[in-house]
C-alpha cells in the first residue's frame, strides 16, 4: 500500500485552514514541485511549514525554464494546464504550505518529529540544486542529479506523463472543479465556494 504526504495552505498567524486539501501524494514531494517549498522550510512537531507567496514564485521561475528548455510555452498542451495550475496556487487564501507526513514518518520507528527535522534539511540542500540550475539557465546537470535512480530520464517526461498533465495532476481536483468565487461585504472582498460557503471571509480590500 503506497504511504502519503498531505499538503494544506494554512493562516501561519491564526492557524485557519482552506477548506480543502491540496493535494495527496506518495512518499515524497513530486521533483516538478520542489521549488514551492523551497522558502523557509521548517518544521513543527511532525508537521513542516512552508512560505506560499516565494515558493510560488520559484516554482513560476522554474516552469518557465522548463518551458523554454523544451519549447513549450507556446503549445497548448503545456500552457494551459500549468495555467490553470498558477491560478489555483496564486487563489489560495493564506501565506504557508503545511505537509502532513504522518503517514510515510509511520515506517520508521524514529519520532515523527526527527524524521520532519531531517527532511527539511534534505528539501534545503535540494532546493539549492535546483537554485543553481535556474541561475545557469541549466536543467542539464540537474536531470542528472536529479534522475539518476528513478524511471524518468528528464523533467519532460515526468512534464508527459499522462496523470501528471504537466504538474496540474498532482493537485486536488476540488481546488478547480469547485472554484472559490470573490465576494463584497461592507466594502471589503472575501471568498465563497460554487455553493455558497464562506470560504475567506470579507476582510480584504480588494
Amino acid at each position: 500500500m503506497a504511504h502519503r504526504i498531505y499538503v494544506y495552505n494554512v493562516d501561519s498567524k491564526t492557524g485557519e485552514q482552506y477548506s480543502h486539501y491540496l493535494g495527496e501524494w506518495n512518499y515524497e514531494i513530486p521533483e516538478l514541485l520542489l521549488p514551492l517549498f523551497s522558502c523557509d522550510p521548517r518544521s513543527k512537531g511532525k508537521l513542516l511549514y512552508f512560505d506560499k507567496i516565494n515558493g510560488v514564485e520559484r516554482l513560476k521561475s522554474f516552469y518557465q525554464l522548463m518551458g523554454e528548455h523544451y519549447q513549450l510555452l507556446y503549445k497548448k498542451a503545456y500552457y494551459e494546464p500549468v495555467n490553470k495550475m498558477f491560478e489555483i496556487l496564486d487563489a489560495l487564501p493564506y501565506d504557508t504550505f503545511v505537509i502532513d507526513a504522518w503517514d510515510v514518518f509511520n515506517m520508521n520507528e524514529e519520532k515523527h518529529s526527527d524524521q520532519a527535522k531531517d527532511w527539511v534539511l534534505e528539501i534545503k540542500e535540494k532546493s539549492r540544486l535546483y537554485d543553481q540550475a535556474m541561475s545557469k539557465q541549466n536543467l542539464g546537470w540537474l536531470e542528472k542529479e536529479i534522475f539518476a535512480r528513478s524511471g524518468y530520464e528528464s523533467f519532460l517526461d515526468m512534464l508527459q506523463t499522462d496523470w501528471v498533465e504537466y504538474g496540474l495532476g498532482y493537485w486536488n481536483d476540488e481546488l478547480y472543479k469547485n472554484p472559490a468565487e470573490t465576494f463584497e461585504e461592507n466594502s471589503l472582498w472575501g471568498l465563497k465556494d460554487k455553493k455558497g460557503n464562506i470560504v475567506t471571509p470579507a476582510v480584504y480590500d480588494e
